[in-house]
């Protein structure tokens, strides 16, 4: 699991020695992995429609059912794209926000 945590959160030796910032970095990170897989499967589903529809060989049912997996494999790529949107802004407010940042020297 620490190896993982390594990997997961740059810069850091030790996950012991973690701050609240890096659990931003982490999360953003894990965040980052399941939308790029889930983004692939929606991509996985538009080539699957479009075999579906070149094989459909003017079945019209066939056709139809092919179009419904274009159409919601795009609108899961759609929310793909603005779940990382989200999550690239949300992760930029609180890695700017100053209650992540160090006490000033005395």
């Amino acid at each position: 699991m620490k190896k993982i945590v390594l990997v997961l959160v740059p810069n850091r030796n030790n996950p012991e020695e973690m701050q609240f910032s890096d659990i931003i970095i982490l999360i953003k990170n894990i965040t980052n992995i399941l939308l790029l897989v889930a983004g692939g499967v929606a991509l996985l589903f538009i080539i699957i429609g479009g075999i579906q529809y070149m094989t459909s060989y003017g079945d019209e049912e066939k056709a139809k059912g092919a179009k419904s997996t274009i159409l919601w494999a795009v609108v899961g790529l759609v929310i793909v794209a603005l779940a990382w949107g989200i999550v690239q802004f949300v992760g930029s407010q609180f890695s700017n926000s100053s209650i992540f940042q160090p006490p000033p020297a005395p």
